[in-house]
């Protein structure tokens, strides 16, 4: 019989040698498909009538190294092959899936960040412009309590209950409260004097602020029958007392204990202002510092009329 002359190179890797089905090895075998991988299905052609019997096994040892294979790829080789190569192919996919979800995990994360960083930057914007608009949030429960945010049963029959919000054009909720002397003052009774309401405290920075401005206007129209009340929240008496006489304020302030009244005006922030004519009707509602030719403007609506 003849010798069949070695086949030539063929696309640069026909020449590789492809055991038969009596030379099944596992280290052959391996070693054949690492050098296999990428093997062009399309080249079979290549090897009829070169290889005998090998280009099927080619074939089918270029279906194991990509994974697109089948039972019937694995026939001549040891059983432990086709469960062998299964279990890897399920090993690479589990590493994809893992790799997934871990990518998955990273960008949700660092889209978390983003999305606490841009908050962050609102929340601060809006912090900003409330301190150039002279507004200071209550520390208090104020907000909570309108809002019927408290917890129980009752919270929202008490929200219910609280009078229309003050607006001008209307009376304002009446309202009685102590003054740092302990003697009451109740608003209804101040009818027919123009009357200013200031919610207020002294941790209030704007609040300060604007007090010397409000002393000199205070100064100039007690005369003409200003009463100016200033109604501290939920802070202690020694407290008011001692900032109010140590800068010499010296019109009416009134003690808010829980801040009570504040939660019937519906104050949000402080300073808080309201102009309540000698009629009783509130003339204008002002939150935040205001400057002294607004004082102005405001006071001449309630002392003079205009």
């Amino acid at each position: 019989m003849e010798e069949q002359e070695e086949p030539q190179n063929y696309s640069g890797w026909s020449h590789y040698a492809v055991p038969g089905p009596d030379e099944a090895g596992t280290q052959s075998m391996e070693g054949q498909e690492e050098r296999l991988a990428g093997t062009p299905l399309e080249a079979e052609d290549r090897y009829e009538g070169a290889l005998g019997s090998t280009p099927d096994m080619v074939i089918r040892t270029a279906r194991r190294v990509r994974g697109n294979y089948s039972a019937s790829d694995f026939e001549g080789l040891p059983d432990n092959y086709y469960s062998s190569y299964r279990h890897r192919n399920e090993r690479d996919a589990d590493s994809a899936s893992d790799k997934f979800r871990a990518g998955s995990v990273i960008v949700a994360g660092a889209l978390a960040g983003v999305l606490l960083v841009m908050i962050g930057l609102l929340l601060l914007q809006m912090q900003r412009r409330s301190q150039e608009m002279g507004v200071t949030t209550p520390q208090t429960s104020t907000q909570a309590s309108v809002a019927g945010g408290s917890s129980g049963s009752g919270s929202a029959d008490a929200a219910s209950a609280l009078p229309p919000q003050p607006v001008k054009g209307h009376y304002p909720p009446d309202f009685t409260l102590s003054t740092l002397e302990g003697k009451s003052v109740k608003l209804s009774d101040l009818r027919g004097k123009p009357v200013w309401v200031n919610f207020w405290a002294t941790w209030c920075p704007p609040c300060r602020a604007e007090m010397p401005e409000m002393k000199q206007k205070y100064a100039q129209l007690k005369d003409k029958g200003l009463v100016v009340l200033g109604v501290d929240m939920s802070e202690d008496p020694a407290t008011v007392k001692q900032f109010t006489e140590s800068n010499g304020y010296d019109w009416t302030f009134l003690l808010d204990p829980g801040s009570q009244v504040a939660s019937q005006y519906y104050v949000s922030g402080i300073p808080t202002h309201l102009f309540i004519g000698r009629d009783g009707i509130i003339k204008a509602v002002q939150v935040g510092g205001i400057p002294a030719s607004m004082m102005d403007r405001y006071l001449s609506q309630i002392v003079d009329g205009q």
